[in-house]
């Protein structure tokens, strides 16, 4: 599977109209009153809806560039509907695919989600992975010029 990239993507924006203005006031309207506010108290339901409704917003957009359709892989799209199906949080596409991502409340749950996909679409068994989130902001470090030393 590959997604949308280098001349491809290019040409796929330059199709494409510009983005709604509405839209993008939707996505940050989300972002900022949903989202934000949701990873601070630790809620994933809500987190995951916030990320569930941008997820469609810019699905739908980029549509025409991926077949018609918010994934560019319909084997994807099967595993982002069992993953929902059965309880997954916050499922989208990373870019233009055809990676996609969906939360879970833990990695037992995480294991369980995988299990219920793979089951359920054992003839495609999608290379699934977890991941789990680096929970602190950047860390920056100088590291001195060997050739300043001296």
């Amino acid at each position: 599977l590959t997604g949308v990239h280098a001349d491809a993507e290019r040409e796929a924006f330059a199709k494409l109209p510009p983005f709604p203005l509405s839209g993008a006031a939707e996505i940050c309207h989300i972002v900022l009153m949903k989202a934000l506010p949701a990873l601070v108290e630790r809620d994933l339901t809500e987190f995951g809806e916030a990320i569930r409704r941008i997820q469609m917003s810019l699905g739908d957009y980029f549509a025409p560039a991926q077949g018609g359709t918010r994934y560019t892989s319909a084997k994807v799209a099967a595993a982002m509907a069992a993953l929902e199906t059965h309880g997954a949080k916050g499922i989208g596409q990373s870019s233009w695919g055809p990676t996609g991502f969906a939360f879970a409340e833990s990695e037992n749950e995480a294991r369980r989600l995988i299990d219920c996909v793979r089951e359920n679409n054992a003839q495609e068994n999608p290379i699934m992975l977890i991941c789990k989130g680096i929970n602190h902001g950047a860390k920056i470090a100088i590291i001195p010029n060997s050739q300043d030393q001296g």
